[in-house]
């Protein structure tokens, strides 16, 4: 019960950082990061579709983590994706962080970064965990780490529709 409990309140909550669904997402998360941004702010058209590539590879392992976790998937399984999640999590923060981001969208682009850096930490330590109890406990902590509205004010802004979970 726990566990499932868990993993509701984790799609939830994560649901809420500004998550795009990807299609075939690189679930390392260096994809999104690699985006190259112009010297100048980018327009908000530009700008939304900048998002988008920043925020899909992690969308896309996290997606997979909670499957592993509500399929009752091996540990090995399940500590590996929740090494990814912390990956991906780092490299959306690097993308957030080089991109010139329109002067409304800044402040929140910073605040998001801040947090998925608070919970990469967390969630490379559930890549260690000795058991599933152990990489739900790190989630739980991850979760923690909140930017507030941060992501879905980026999407308000620029325009984009909310994260919906598929």
């Amino acid at each position: 019960m726990r566990r499932t409990a868990a993993v509701v309140a984790l799609v939830a909550a994560l649901s809420l950082t500004g998550c795009s669904t990807p299609t075939g997402a690189d679930v390392t998360g260096r994809e999104g990061a690699a985006a190259e941004s112009p010297a100048g702010p980018l327009t908000p058209a530009a700008a939304g579709e900048q998002f988008l590539r920043i925020v899909a590879p992690y969308n896309g392992v996290l997606e997979q983590f909670e499957t592993s976790v509500n399929d009752g998937a091996p540990l090995a399984e399940q500590t590996g994706l929740a090494g990814a999640v912390g990956a991906a999590l780092r490299a959306e923060s690097e993308g957030l962080r080089q991109t010139a981001w329109p002067e409304d969208v800044a402040d929140d682009a910073t605040a998001l970064a801040e947090a998925n850096e608070q919970a990469a930490s967390h969630w490379e330590q559930a890549a260690s965990a000795q058991s599933t109890q152990e990489v739900l406990d790190h989630v739980d902590q991850a979760m923690e780490a909140d930017a507030g509205d941060a992501a879905a004010s980026i999407r308000e802004k620029l325009d984009l529709p909310a994260y919906a979970e598929e």
